[in-house]
């Protein structure tokens, strides 16, 4: 176990083959923040695994850099049909959770390709319109 200083994440399993994360300690972006690296395998690769639930009881402070590790729990649990409950962790997380999930991507808010420098589209419509391109 860290000290109260250190943020923390431990996993166990229930008796209903769930998975019950507890996050400790202050969970800041700055922090050395603990991989969920471990708990991405198991719901990746273990077979029976009914769900994740948390215990926040021993979070002193959270910030983005929880939610980013939360978000990416989810979506895993998320693509496997496995259950997601976060009503182990606080409000604000919650709602905020439920928003990263619940907006969809907007279509064409990602580039997929560089625009032409602006010169050379300059000379591109020069020649096409003097005729040459």
């Amino acid at each position: 176990m860290s000290d109260s200083n250190s943020p923390s994440l431990t996993v166990t399993r229930t008796e209903n083959r769930a998975l019950l994360i507890r996050l400790a300690g202050p969970w800041r972006i700055q922090a050395e923040l603990p991989a969920a690296d471990g708990v991405l395998d198991q719901l990746k690769n273990e077979p029976g695994i009914s769900g994740v639930a948390f215990d926040s009881s021993g979070l002193t402070a959270w910030d983005s850099g929880l939610l980013t590790v939360l978000a990416k729990l989810q979506s895993a649990a998320r693509s496997r049909s496995i259950a997601f409950d976060a009503s182990g962790l606080p409000q604000g997380l919650q709602r905020l959770l439920h928003l990263a999930s619940a907006i969809p991507e907007r279509s064409g808010a990602r580039r997929t390709a560089a625009k032409e420098p602006f010169l050379v589209r300059v000379a591109d419509a020069t020649f096409a319109f003097a005729g040459g391109g």
